[in-house]
């Protein structure tokens, strides 16, 4: 008797081929093919192959962690890729960076990532030295907390690193920011 178990990300389309981590158990008839090493991005069990499926799976008070360095070499437009994100959540870089070379726009803010609950950015390179029409790097409208991260503009059109209270209106005394061991370049 031999028993197959497949650990796959969810990762709907894919666009490219995947390889996998296989074992063979040869005295219980077990093979193991393993997909999660193709994953850029993990919530809970849940492995994701783009950092935008990743995204758009995040609930609240959820982690997102990032895997992997990646590039994003299209457009980018916080709005549809899932980066605008209107609950509480943790995105932890795990050290690794996101390096964005495409266009950056979003017919408002051009920003990387805007968040419109409170959040925590830690341990990440988030690197637009290569995009253009970048404007901001975060923007929020509660709180933020950003630790351990390094913003890299592109020396032209990036003017701002993060933004606090960016849409609060009213709300913008209950705003806060902490922002500690990060590098703005």
């Amino acid at each position: 008797e031999i028993r197959i178990e497949l650990y796959v990300p969810e990762l709907g389309e894919l666009e490219t081929d995947y390889t996998a981590i296989y074992d063979i158990d040869y005295d219980n008839g077990l093979v193991t093919i393993d997909f999660r090493n193709e994953a850029v991005a993990q919530i809970g069990s849940n492995y994701y192959a783009t950092l935008q499926e990743a995204l758009k799976a995040i609930t609240s008070d959820c982690t997102l962690d990032i895997l992997k360095d990646i590039t994003i070499a299209s457009d980018w437009d916080c709005r549809n890729t899932g980066a605008k994100i209107g609950v509480p959540v943790t995105i932890n870089g795990n050290g690794k960076t996101i390096n964005f070379t495409g266009k950056i726009y979003d017919a408002n803010w051009n920003t990387l990532f805007r968040f419109e609950d409170v959040a925590t950015v830690k341990n990440l390179t988030l690197d637009a030295s290569a995009a253009t029409d970048i404007q901001r790097g975060i923007t929020f409208k509660t709180s933020v907390t950003v630790d351990n991260c390094t913003l890299i503009g592109n020396g032209t059109t990036a003017r701002y690193a993060v933004i606090v209270g960016e849409g609060a209106g009213t709300d913008i005394v209950d705003v806060t920011a902490n922002i500690t061991n990060s590098t703005f370049k």
